[in-house]
């Protein structure tokens, strides 16, 4: 799955998260989200929940992603008689420090 055929994780060694925007209420709130795998983009929105304290503000969630619809095609052996599922489960926490 690392290989430079699959994820190249010598050349992408991290999956990049950033928040867009966040909008809803406190009780749904939806993360507007741009996450870069393996050279690839893909923006998508996902349910999330807000926590703070007197030091930062924290965004949790997650999201199913497709490989497929950021550009990776999932490995696959004989010929499709062995391959790995299409949705990857993303799970995400944003910090942001409050100064």
């Amino acid at each position: 799955m690392l290989s430079a055929a699959l994820l190249n994780a010598a050349q992408f060694p991290t999956i990049r998260v950033s928040s867009v925007t966040l909008s809803g209420t406190l009780d749904a709130l939806t993360a507007d989200l741009t996450i870069g795998v393996a050279g690839h983009e893909a923006s998508v929105s996902a349910p999330c929940s807000l926590h703070g304290d007197a030091h930062t503000l924290t965004a949790v969630g997650a999201v199913a992603l497709r490989q497929t619809a950021i550009g990776i095609a999932p490995y696959s052996l004989l010929h499709g008689a062995l391959q790995v599922e299409d949705v990857m489960q993303l799970k995400f926490r944003i910090v942001v420090p409050i100064s």
